[in-house]
Formats: structure tokens, sequence, C-alpha cells
């Protein structure tokens, strides 16, 4: 549920930042519409961890929603009688659970490379693993994820299997910083 919401949430600031660079383009009162050639440029400055070839996909099908050089971006956010959203918003929501299953592929394969034979692992080496993956971690962020992976845990240096660890950090949200915290 943490996960959903927080997908949720991720569109609707995408929303918000639409509209945002809408009303610096067109003035105080948004148009519902941004030029086609600022839609690189826009994604990018929201999505600025996204691969080429995920962004690209993207601009494309944001692009493919233009009329005479613009792109009307309020429908693209509408529901359908079934609940669906527009091709665009699919595939973020679609990428944003694909980056979020590589984090954890990522994380994981790091915490094992900082664990023991018996595959256990101190805090320590936890937060080797996810500053490893993550470089750009926030301190409060980092202290989130171990809390979550050593829960009930009051000793720095007593050890954790690495499955339990990961078990506990999927239930929640994680994926890659921006040079900030992301949800």
């Amino acid at each position: 549920e943490e996960v959903m919401a927080a997908q949720a949430q991720m569109v609707d600031q995408l929303q918000e930042h639409l509209e945002l660079q809408d009303t610096r383009a067109n003035g105080k009162k948004p148009a519902g519409c941004i030029s086609q050639q600022a839609v690189p440029d826009v994604l990018r400055s929201f999505f600025p961890t996204k691969t080429e070839q995920r962004l690209q996909e993207l601009v494309e099908l944001l692009s493919s929603h233009q009329e005479d050089g613009m792109v009307a971006y309020k429908p693209l956010f509408l529901e359908d009688e079934d609940f669906n959203q527009s091709d665009f918003i699919e595939a973020v929501r679609d990428q944003y659970t694909e980056e979020r299953v590589e984090y954890l592929t990522m994380l994981e394969g790091a915490m094992y490379e900082h664990a023991d034979e018996e595959r256990q692992i101190h805090q320590t080496g936890a937060s080797k693993a996810l500053m490893q993956v993550d470089p750009k971690i926030s301190k409060a962020t980092l202290k989130a994820y171990l809390g979550r992976m050593f829960k009930n845990i009051k000793s720095v240096s007593a050890t954790q299997d690495v499955g339990m660890c990961m078990s506990r950090l999927r239930r929640g949200v994680v994926k890659l910083s921006e040079g900030k915290t992301v949800k």
C-alpha cells in the first residue's frame, strides 16, 4: 500500500510539475499544454535519474499527444470508466515499478558482497552497500532504510540475515536518490 501511495503521489507531483512549467511558459494562468520542444527538458528536470532510453520512451509517448507543436497534458491524467489513465501515465507507473525492482536487485547484490559466509550482515556493511548502490543517498534515508532492515536490533555490532533485511526493505518505499530523498 505504501508503494502504491508513493507511486500515486509521484504521478500527482508530475502533474504539478507540468502545470508549473506551463504557468512559467504561458504567463500566470496555465494553458493546459506545453510546447513539444520543451517536453524533453521538462521530463528530464522531473526525472533526473532516468536512463536516456526510459526518458526517450516517455518523451515519445507524451509527444504523441501533441497538436500544432503543443502537448495537452491535462487529459493524460484523467481516468476512463475502467479507471485507466493514458499510455503515458501507465508507462510512468511501469517504469517506477521497474526502477524499484532494479534498485532492490542491485542492493541485494551489494548486501551479499558485504555479508559474511553465513549471509549475515552488520549495519556497517548494509550502510556501505546502500551507499555503493546509491552514492547520493541522504543521511535521513540511509537511517530509515537501516532502521527497517535491522528492526528491533539495538546493537550496531549485531548481524542480520541479508534475506531478512531485503524482505523488510521491500515492504516499503525504496528507490534511487536524486540528490534528495526519493519515494
